[in-house]
Order: structure tokens, then sequence, then C-alpha cells
């Protein structure tokens, strides 16, 4: 059970694996790049992801975070996974969603938080640009042949993966060598 003081360490995130069709009917996954003034993760490429607003509603947060960094209108589906990171002072859960892009010939206008962004046309270029709990999230939707897998857009996955920062790690360890 969680206290007040508890219940204000704890972060709601949303994140969207946003997928358009190329001119060629190709399934493209949306990753963008965070600036080189990041104070977290510079440079460190993603999903477009952000903070829910206290009682807001997980679709509206992700469309409304999607509209703020990417400028792309989407359309929410189903939950992929959830992702509890444990850090030294925080606990943040993302709720990761499928998304497709509305309109495939609106262009990204990234916010000033982001440097760049890339279409992944290729599982082996999704590997190598984003971190592994992001791949295991995406490898649920873009299968290695660079289709879509049978995702259910409405599905709803409800596994949560633990995610331990080193920092909190080491902590967990010298308490318990006390």
């Amino acid at each position: 059970m969680l206290n007040e003081e508890d219940d204000k360490k704890i972060v709601i995130c949303v994140g969207g694996c946003i997928i358009r069709y190329n001119k060629f009917s190709e399934p493209e996954m949306l990753i963008i790049q965070r600036s080189n003034t990041d104070p977290g993760w510079p440079l460190h490429w993603e999903f477009p992801k952000g903070h829910a607003k206290p009682g807001e509603d997980l679709k509206s947060a992700l469309k409304r975070e999607i509209k703020e960094e990417t400028g792309l209108d989407v359309n929410v589906g189903g939950k992929i996974n959830t992702i509890k990171y444990i850090s030294d002072n925080k606990v943040s859960i993302i709720h990761n969603f499928i998304c497709t892009v509305i309109d495939k010939t609106q262009p990204v206008k990234l916010s000033y938080e982001h440097n760049n962004f890339y279409w992944v046309k290729t599982f082996a270029e999704l590997e190598m640009m984003i971190s592994p709990e992001q791949f295991r999230t995406a490898s649920k939707v873009f299968k290695r042949d660079a289709q879509l897998s049978n995702y259910d857009m409405e599905k709803s996955d409800e596994i949560i993966e633990e995610l331990y920062t080193p920092n909190y790690i080491n902590l967990m360890l010298s308490s318990l060598a006390r």
C-alpha cells in the first residue's frame, strides 16, 4: 500500500508505436531522437512518449503527446504492454500503445525536445536504434520481415515489465549488505 508521499514519486507515462504505410504499402514505424541538450538521455532514439496529466485518459494523453512531439494526428489502438521503471527517487509506469497515422502524407514536425526522426523500415534497423525494452515492445508489433504481426489494434496486454536503473540496483544491494 502506497502512502501519500510514495504516491508523489509515481509518474504515469504513455508511449506510442506509430505505424504508417509508405508508397509501396510497406509498414514503417516512427522513432524520434531526443535533443543533444536533453538532461537525461541526449541523442537517444525512442518512440514518442510523455507524461499523462492528472486525471487524463491514457489514450487522450498519448494523442496529445504525439501531436506535441511530432505534429502528427494518430489513431490510438490497443495497449501493447506496460513497463515500470524504478530509479532512485521515482517509479515511472509507461503504458505503450499501437498507433496509426490518420494521414500518411502529414509531415512530421518535431518539437524543440527532439533533433531528428526516422521511419524504420526493417527489424534490423529497429533493433540497432532503440533501447532493448523499447525493442521488445516494438517486436510485438513489427516482425523480422518488416511486416506487421497479427497484433490486434484493440488488444490490451497487461503484462508489466519491471526495469531497474543501475543506481536503484546498487541501492538495493547496499541495503541488503547492512
